[in-house]
């Protein structure tokens, strides 16, 4: 290997225009001195610790000769990097309207792709009573009040030119290595939502739900076959429901309800495959004789002004008697 063996002394006069004299003093540094006389030591121009790092260019000697690094550890360079510890990203940005961006292509042949991998191994102590693989807490600090606000929007668009056999918006999989559990597992749910108000000032909430589903249509190039809100896929079994509601408010369907068929009549709001089981009583819409509607056969009421009602026969109104009706496909009678 070469080398410039530079004797110590005295330094240089200035030189000719257009050079630049290098040499070494009896300090033992090197020093420049230009066509204008301007001394200066080589060594000088470099910051603290950049010398080392020059002479062993490693993570910790890079980190040591920077003044302004955050974190620690080895440096990362953008292709397929390792991060160990925390990772922050805070700070005050007002020129980006994104926090953190993954973008990018995977051009790859491979069973399973994906965007963005949490598998982080959480092991929890005495004192731990929570662990969370995904937390998020964003504060939204909004100045107009005609803006809409998400917590978490997920939006997947698809340019392929083949459909997929299948597309989830959102699945949760809970598998329990049954091995190293024990004890009793109070709650498991797959998807929970909840709404705490802690306003300073009057906050008025015009409807709250805890699930939505919108409606989707066809379009030009796209026919939905069948469409389902909500879709339960539980077995019959001891303590198996599909769905079960133990809140106390009231339920509201506006479209018709069917128990044990798929099939809707179009005409009735409540249509039962099966028979039906009642511990108390049962009550019919109640009419008079005038305003009893357009029947269905097998249809019952009742009316409040019968005249003289005799079994099966035609009613007739204007009277006093309280009678339960029936449609019989023709008419409505007495029943």
């Amino acid at each position: 290997m070469g080398q410039h063996l530079l004797p110590e002394g005295a330094a240089p006069s200035t030189p000719a225009a257009g050079y630049v004299a290098v040499y070494a003093k009896t300090d033992g540094l090197l020093y420049s001195k230009d066509d204008a006389g301007v001394e200066t030591v080589v060594t000088s121009v470099l910051g603290a610790n950049v010398g080392t790092f020059l002479a062993t260019p490693s993570s910790a000697n890079l980190a040591a000769a920077l003044t302004d690094e955050t974190g620690t550890g080895q440096v990362v360079l953008n292709t397929s990097p390792s991060l160990e510890g925390t990772v922050s990203i805070g700070g005050s940005d007002s020129t980006s309207n994104v926090k953190l961006n993954i973008a990018g292509t995977m051009p790859k042949d491979a069973t399973t792709l994906s965007g963005l991998s949490l598998s982080p191994t959480l092991t929890g102590g005495a004192s731990t009573t929570v662990m969370r693989n995904l937390i998020m807490n964003a504060t939204f600090n909004p100045v107009a009040n005609n803006l809409t606000l998400f917590s978490q929007y997920n939006q997947s668009v698809f340019t392929g030119t083949t459909s997929p056999s299948s597309l989830y918006g959102c699945t949760q999989v809970h598998i329990l290595a049954t091995g190293a559990l024990g004890g009793t597992i109070t709650n498991i749910y797959g998807y929970t939502a909840s709404l705490s108000v802690n306003s300073a000032a009057t906050t008025n909430i015009t409807t709250y739900a805890g699930f939505q589903c919108s409606n989707i249509a066809n379009g030009a190039s796209m026919t939905v076959g069948t469409a389902r809100a909500f879709v339960g896929g539980m077995a019959a079994g001891t303590n198996r429901r599909n769905l079960y509601m133990h809140g106390t408010a009231p339920n509201h369907l506006a479209g018709a309800l069917m128990i044990g068929s798929d099939t809707d009549d179009t005409v009735n709001k409540l249509q039962v495959t099966g028979s039906i089981k009642a511990t108390t009583t049962i009550t019919t819409g109640g009419y008079t004789v005038a305003t009893l509607p357009a029947g269905v056969t097998g249809a019952r009421a009742y009316v409040t002004d019968a005249t003289a009602p005799t079994w099966n026969a035609a009613l007739t109104g204007g009277g006093a008697v309280v009678c339960p009706v029936f449609y019989n496909g023709a008419t409505w009678v007495a029943a």
